[in-house]
Formats: C-alpha cells, structure tokens, sequence
C-alpha cells in the first residue's frame, strides 16, 4: 500500500510541473498573441515626402481644363452651326479651333476667323433680339444664301463688318433684304436697308472670339498659372519653413534658403511651362489632339522645370558649404603633402605590429619544441594538458598573426594607391583619424585643432541647410557663436 502511495504521489508531483510547465507556456503565447493583434491594428507611421515638384503640373492641367470649359457657349454655338461636324462640347470645339489655327496659312486662317466672326455676330444678334423680345426664324443651314434669318416675312442678312462700305455693293443690289450690321462700326452712307441694332457690337464679338483663341491656345491658362503657381508654393514654402524652424533650424538661413527654394523652383516651372505647351500643342496636332497635347506638354515641363529649378536652387543655397568645404579640401592636402615622405615609415609602423606577432609566436613555439612533453602509457588514454595549452596558444597566435598581417597588407595596399595617385586628402585622412599615426609623427596639435574647427564650419553650413539631418551639439552650439563673431569681424574688417 505504502509502495502505490509513494507512486501516485510521484505522479501527481510530475503531473503539477507538467502543467505549470504548460500554463506559463501557454500565457506567454496568449500575451505575445495579444501584442501581435495591438500592433496589426495600430497605424503604420507615415514618411513625410516632398511632392512640391507636382504642384505646378497639378496646377497646369486644372489651368488649362478650366480655361476650355468657360468658353462662351455663343462661340460653341456658332462654330458648331458652320462646320458640318459634331462640336456640341467645348472641347471638341477647342480641337476643331486648334487645328484650324494650327494647319491653314495666314490667308486662310484670316478668312476662316473672318467666317467665325459672322457666326458669332449671328449668335449675337440672336441674344439681342431675344432681349428686345422679337420674334426670329432662323435659318436652318450656314450656307443660306441672301438672308440669315427672317422677322414678320422681312428677310434680313447679319453683317458682322468693320467697314460698312464693304457691303454697299450688296445692299445695293437686294435692296429688299435689310442688313444688320453692329453699332460701333455702322456709319449712315445713305443706303436705307443697311442698319445698326442696338446690342450688337464688333468689338465684343472678337473680343469673344480672341479670348476663345487664347482659352484653346493656353495663353489664358498660362496667365492664370503664373498667378496661381506663386500662391501654391508660397503655402508650400511656408509650410518647410516652419518645419525647418520647429526642427531647430536658424532663423535667418531657414528664410534665405526657402527664399531660394521658392524663387528657383517658380521660375523654373514658369518658364517650361511655356515651352512645353508649344511643344505639346505642335506634336498634338500630329499624333492626337491639339489641346491634350498643349495640356500634356505644359504639365510636363511645368513639373520638369520645378525639379531643375529645386536643384538649381539647391546649387545655390549650398554655395557657402561648398565655399568652405573647399577651405578644408585645401587644410587637408597641405597637411597630407607634409607627410608624404614619411609613407615608408608609416607603412613600416603598420606591419610592425604583426612582426611582433609573427616573432612572439616563433619563439613560443622554439621555446615548447625544446621542452616536449613527457610521453607515458597516460598519453594513450588521455591527452597531455601542456600539450593542448601549448596547441590552443598556438592556434590563437596564428589566428592573430593573420588578421594583423591580412590588416596591415590592406593598409599598405591602400598607401601605396595614395602615393600613386598623389591623394594628399586621402593621406591626411589616414593620420588624423589614427592617434597612433599621430603620435608616431608628432602631428603639430594646432594645425590639427584648426582643421577640426574648419571640419566644424563644414557641419555648421549643413546645419543651416538642413537642421532636421544635422542637429547640433553643444559643442558645436559654442563653436556656432565663436564661428558668427568671427564671421562678423572679418565682413567689418
């Protein structure tokens, strides 16, 4: 009895640990579940990017769109009246405008705008006689002959003229159809049936018609950028700006740098903008339509221009960093060129120290062959001690001696490319970056301390441009006040 006793009692001990095994096994997979589920539903952090280049293509194409979208629906009526197609839109009517602009010679353009004068006048006319309240019936083709349109069984011709006595002759020989012609061109020629109606003018109606032509051409579009481009990147602008500053960024270099940055990046879009809706509108014509084209071409370079004027205006922010990274250029291949003669020595330094190695280790091992271990009937069965100290030591030894030479040669390799190439940085480099070189060659400290504040001037310049990459130190923030008073004395001086 006592035997089964003791076996149960040895059971249900290994059956407790067996589940108290299991249970903190368990609860650490439910919390390490747990914390899986927390970080899945937690939002992912977003890198801050920098779409400023897109801004003026963005702006161009919503430019131009609004610009054919508001053309007089008088000047869609009318074009869409004299052409035998469907140019019931305003872009369909912008794409049959742009290819006759595009395609015909100076004398038959200037006929078909004369053309479209007249239908517009026509549309005019209509307006004002809608206004007046008078009953019309139009014509129901463009190609009627003698009269336009017919009031109370009148039959009467719209002449939009700048010179009435270009239609005297015509007047004159249907002398039973009155001719409407606009009030600021009508003078009296003592012809009855030539008259002016009121609402009517010529200067409103190609004044339509020029500024639908610059609607279609870009020319609208174009301005309207020029406006909108300043105000979008300014927002921009400021927005960097106060980034820059919550960073730490100082104040006046913060503002002269986005100055840049906001004139560079302007101008640039501006300027390609231009070019690339010519560009776009002349291959338009040719591969699709006319307007995309104009439209493609000017987003492009509008975006094209605002990445060269970014990195032109960068060119010109980093001027004083690259002013004083060429001091310390120059601080760094005279301090080289002093030691240049003395590359045999620096190489022997070098490869000293796995000489020491190769020579500490030689002589370990002369010492252990002099002095070989005792052999014994012990041997067989178990390894001598002595014998794997001396083996393990030796092999640490070696492992050594070959990482120094494998270094050394590395190095060497390396001086003897700088003495090939004549790379005084490269050499200065070398030394000042290794306080054992340093003080092998008794570098004068004072020409050291004055490459290190220039290396400081370098950092500092950074700092200016970009605060959030480069913080400051302390150390830095006291050389900053030693660096702007020296700065201000040279300029009075």
């Amino acid at each position: 009895m006592m035997y089964w006793s003791a076996i149960i009692t040895i059971l249900a001990v290994i059956f407790i640990v067996c589940a108290y095994s299991f249970y903190k096994r368990y609860s650490a997979h439910k919390q390490y579940c747990e914390f899986l589920r927390k970080s899945l539903q937690e939002a992912v952090p977003q890198k801050d990017n920098d779409y400023s280049a897109l801004l003026p293509a963005g702006l161009v194409v919503g430019e131009y769109l609004w610009q054919i979208y508001t053309i007089d629906p008088s000047v869609i009526k009318a074009v869409d009246f004299s052409s035998t197609q469907n140019l019931d839109s305003a872009y369909a009517v912008s794409n049959y405008l742009m290819i006759n602009m595009l395609e015909h010679d100076d004398q038959a353009y200037s006929g078909f705008k004369n053309r479209l004068i007249g239908y517009i006048g026509e549309q005019k006319v209509a307006e004002a006689l809608q206004q007046q309240g008078t009953d019309a019936l139009w014509a129901s083709t463009s190609n009627q002959e003698i009269w336009d349109l017919k009031i109370d069984d009148q039959l009467i011709n719209v002449k939009t003229v700048l010179d009435i006595n270009s239609i005297k002759g015509t007047a004159l020989a249907h002398p039973d159809v009155t001719y409407l012609v606009p009030e600021d061109t009508y003078r009296d020629i003592g012809i009855d049936n030539i008259k002016p109606l009121d609402g009517f003018n010529y200067q409103e109606v190609t004044d339509q018609l020029n500024s639908t032509c610059q609607h279609i051409d870009g020319s609208n579009a174009f301005n309207a950028f020029s406006t909108h481009l300043p105000i979008g990147s300014g927002i921009i602008a400021l927005k960097e700006r106060q980034r820059l500053l919550k960073a730490g960024g100082d104040q006046q270099a913060v503002n002269r740098n986005i100055l840049i940055d906001f004139s560079a990046k302007t101008a640039g879009s501006l300027t390609m903008a231009k070019i690339g809706g010519l560009i776009g509108t002349g291959l338009g014509s040719l591969v699709f339509t006319p307007v995309l084209g104009g439209t493609l071409g000017a987003a492009l370079g509008a975006f094209w221009g605002a990445k060269k004027g970014k990195a032109f205006g960068k060119v010109i922010k980093e001027l004083e960093l690259q002013k004083q990274k060429l001091k310390l250029n120059a601080m760094l291949e005279k301090f080289g060129k002093q030691y240049f003669p003395y590359i045999d020595k620096i190489k022997y330094q070098i490869s000293s120290f796995a000489y020491k190695n190769q020579f500490a280790l030689a002589s370990f091992e002369a010492k252990y062959l002099n002095s070989p271990s005792t052999k014994n009937w012990k041997s067989k069965f178990f390894e001598n001690t002595n014998e794997v100290f001396f083996t393990e030591l030796k092999r640490i030894g070696e492992n050594n001696f070959a990482k120094e030479k494998l270094k050394a040669d590395k190095q060497n390799i390396i001086l003897d490319e700088i003495r090939s190439a004549q790379n005084t940085k490269a050499l200065a480099l070398l030394i000042i970056n290794n306080i054992h070189f340093r003080d092998f060659l008794y570098v004068d400290l004072i020409e050291l301390k004055l490459i290190y504040a220039q290396k400081d001037k370098v950092y500092l310049e950074r700092f200016k441009l970009y605060p959030d990459q480069y913080p400051l130190t302390q150390k830095l923030r006291d050389h900053k006040k030693l660096y702007n008073t020296y700065t201000k004395d040279n300029c009075l001086s």
